[in-house]
């Protein structure tokens, strides 16, 4: 974080991912499309990671930089569930 410089990001991530990868079920739209859900990443990181589970893009993402406070703080989250994007979505 305390290397975190704000830049331009101009691409929105599905944190739980909009067509999960191996076979995890997918979220109802309402939960899914909350602003608890989403961020702004650059779009490179998007294409790249858009389909993984949360946990395996905070693995990914501890080698790279974070791309916004906002996802720095959804990966602090252990389960990233419908729940867990409410919580966030009112603590936003």
């Amino acid at each position: 974080m305390r290397s975190y410089a704000f830049t331009f990001r101009s691409s929105v991530e599905h944190y739980y991912p909009q067509r999960p990868l191996d076979g995890h079920a997918p979220l109802d739209a309402e939960p899914l499309n909350a602003f608890g859900n989403l961020c702004l990443i650059s779009h490179e990181k998007n294409a790249r990671l858009s389909n993984f589970m949360p946990a395996t893009k905070k693995e990914l993402y501890q080698t790279n930089s974070i791309d916004s406070i906002k996802q720095y703080l959804m990966m602090q989250v252990e389960h990233w569930d419908a729940h867990a994007i409410g919580e966030h979505g009112k603590h936003m």
